[in-house]
């Protein structure tokens, strides 16, 4: 741990099971209790922790805008081909915090710099979604910056 990232669907199984156990409830209502701003989105049941969670921009934005755990940029872990990974969050050079992700035919973006956050919701999957996500990380921090688009 915190040496090399593996992404693993069966890891976050794991870890929605053990979160689950130590909860007393299922999966879903224990992440509603712990993280009161996932309660307006939704998450496919079947897929269950390994599916991930879903929204409406508005939904990301409350969720990327609460206070950040403590951890999240103390030790980011390295990961091949893009930015170290810090609870949930790139970390990258510039202090931008991103995280993005596809479900069927949707990807999403969102980053965060201090108490700047904006989120991106694209209908369609881009065939490589890291490289997408590399990509868009400059164009959204000139956001933060207040240099406009490119």
């Amino acid at each position: 741990p915190g040496q090399k990232s593996a992404y693993s669907n069966l890891g976050y199984c794991l870890l929605g099971k053990a979160i689950a156990d130590a909860r007393g409830l299922s999966y879903r209502d224990a992440v509603n209790r712990d993280i009161p701003e996932t309660r307006q989105m939704g998450m496919d049941p079947w897929l269950g922790p390994a599916g991930g969670w879903s929204g409406t921009a508005e939904a990301y934005f409350r969720f990327a805008a609460r206070p950040l755990p403590a951890g999240t940029t103390n030790h980011p872990v390295p990961r091949p081909d893009d930015v170290p990974y810090g609870l949930g969050w790139g970390v990258g050079p510039d202090g931008l915090l991103t995280h993005f992700g596809v479900l069927a035919e949707h990807f999403t973006i969102l980053v965060r710099k201090g108490s700047f956050v904006a989120v991106a919701l694209f209908d369609g999957r881009p065939a490589d979604p890291t490289a997408a996500a590399v990509a868009l990380r400059p164009i959204l921090l000139d956001l933060v910056e207040g240099n406009g688009a490119r």
